[in-house]
């Protein structure tokens, strides 16, 4: 008797002196024993306050998640971890991270369940105020859109109407052209933001449809005419032959990979050139090919330790502080989340000071 006495000292002692709650129960859900950490963690003042108890007496509003889930544990025979929830007695809610294993006799016979329950409340509550303040912060973002967005698109839409005004002269115009140049970026900058933001919440979305990829990237190489003229880049489209014209895929997603891929290496390049180069492969179903599209640069290049780097959101190849260069640091992580999204692949080859290309390739449909 006096060896039994010890043997149940000892395990008292364990139980109590182990972090989170620990307990076990019958087949019925009544609580068998518990320790310590759970009278307290529950605001109890004995343990006598919850053995003999089920959860409906204890904690009647969390009750059916709890026992589904110790029903599950003994019918299936098997341990489940799982995040529950429960108010105590105080009216307070608290989140545990809960593991449960079926409890069996000497004839391995289930006769209940014996769980252990770890508290992450302030876990939870610290994730809850993030993702609050996150949605403040977007939402807010997100309204301003439209107000940022119209008085831009008035700027560009009037700086045109002024360049083909025959009475200006050219110095008019080439001033006007700079207004112009200054207003797209802004509203290149803004959609960075915004396509940044979609990619965070999960919510750039697919949209698949028929686009013309030879127009898509005429109009790309359109949008920097300018630019490419005060710098006198020579900026060209090597366009295979068997590439079609008409495609079906995410129109969105591979304009704004083109995009930003052409814009990186025009910002980066100060003489020379840049070339578009576009294949497509076919596959053995007529109506699948892999896209292949490579953007090529004279600039600077990139050193070999920054390679991966500059994919990372808000890397740049110098400080902003410096002011070197332009943006936010967003457009090659924007591109190399789209292409994950189209399930694509992108690499990017380069010597510091002999330029760099950029490869996409890419799943696309050639009919629908």
């Amino acid at each position: 008797m006096k060896n039994i006495d010890q043997c149940e000292n000892f395990w008292e002692t364990i139980i109590d002196s182990v972090p989170g709650s620990i307990y076990w129960k019958n087949k019925e859900g009544v609580y068998l024993g518990c320790n310590k950490a759970m009278v307290r963690k529950s605001n109890f003042k004995k343990k006598d306050d919850i053995i003999g108890k089920t959860d409906r007496e204890l904690w009647p509003e969390f009750s059916d998640q709890i026992c589904q889930r110790d029903d599950e544990v003994m019918t299936l025979n098997k341990t489940i971890e799982s995040q529950e929830t429960v108010t105590i007695n105080t009216g307070e809610v608290l989140y545990f991270a809960s593991i449960k294993k079926p409890l069996k006799n000497e004839q391995g016979e289930i006769i209940g369940m014996a769980g252990n329950s770890l508290d992450i409340t302030e876990i939870v509550q610290a994730k809850q105020r993030a993702e609050a303040v996150n949605h403040s912060k977007t939402q807010f973002i997100l309204n301003m859109q439209h107000d940022i967005k119209t008085p831009i698109s008035h700027i560009i839409g009037l700086s045109d109407i002024l360049l083909k005004a025959s009475e200006q002269s050219e110095e008019s115009k080439k001033y006007v052209g700079y207004i112009k140049t200054s207003a797209e970026r802004l509203m290149e900058l803004m959609v960075d933001v915004f396509c940044f933001l979609d990619i965070e919440t999960g919510d750039a979305h697919e949209k698949i449809e028929t686009f013309n990829l030879r127009t898509m990237i005429q109009s790309i190489v359109e949008l920097y005419i300018i630019p490419v003229n005060q710098k006198k880049i020579k900026l060209t489209i090597d366009y295979a032959g068997s590439t079609p014209d008409s495609l079906v895929g995410d129109r969105i997603k591979f304009h704004r990979i083109l995009l930003n891929l052409v814009d990186n290496a025009l910002k980066f390049t100060k003489e020379g050139s840049v070339t578009i180069h576009v294949q497509c492969d076919q596959k053995s179903d007529d109506s699948k090919a892999i896209l292949k599209i490579s953007v090529e640069d004279t600039g600077i290049g990139i050193p070999v330790e920054k390679q991966e780097e500059i994919f990372e959101k808000f890397s740049r190849l110098s400080p902003s502080g410096q002011n070197l260069y332009k943006g936010l640091g967003l457009g090659l992580w924007i591109v190399k989340e789209l292409v994950k999204n189209l399930k694509g692949t992108i690499q990017v080859e380069s010597r510091e000071g002999y330029g760099a290309c950029f490869t996409c390739e890419l799943p696309i449909r050639t009919s629908c």
